[in-house]
């Protein structure tokens, strides 16, 4: 199994738009052959202050993380090549949203607790 993380830096206001996104377009990755699950997970965005010891709202960049399993890494590729996934990717969000680049890291699961 192989976990595909995206990382995007989403700019102020934009959190909920992403998100909507997200779930309008569930359901056309979950049809895809090796597929196994994923989950969006917004930022937690306060942080304790080591000085004070107070919680605090952050101003650094929010990085969303979208992760999805996969039985195999063929299954991921072949899935960045169907139709499901131009369809998925093809209303382009509006330019402002993202603050910085995307990234993306493939992991093999060595150990899975479930």
């Amino acid at each position: 199994m192989i976990l595909v993380t995206n990382r995007l830096q989403v700019a102020a206001g934009f959190e909920d738009e992403l998100e909507r996104r997200f779930r309008e377009r569930a359901g056309q990755i979950e049809k895809e052959p090796g597929f196994v699950r994923m989950v969006v997970l917004p930022p937690v965005t306060r942080r304790k202050n080591r000085k004070t010891g107070a919680w605090e709202e952050t101003d650094k960049t929010q990085v969303f993380q979208i992760q999805t399993w996969w039985d195999d890494e063929a299954s991921f590729w072949g899935w960045t090549k169907s139709e499901s996934f131009r369809a998925a990717h093809a209303h382009k969000p509006n330019p402002d949203m993202y603050s910085g680049p995307a990234s993306m890291e493939i992991h093999r699961v060595a150990i899975d607790t479930d």
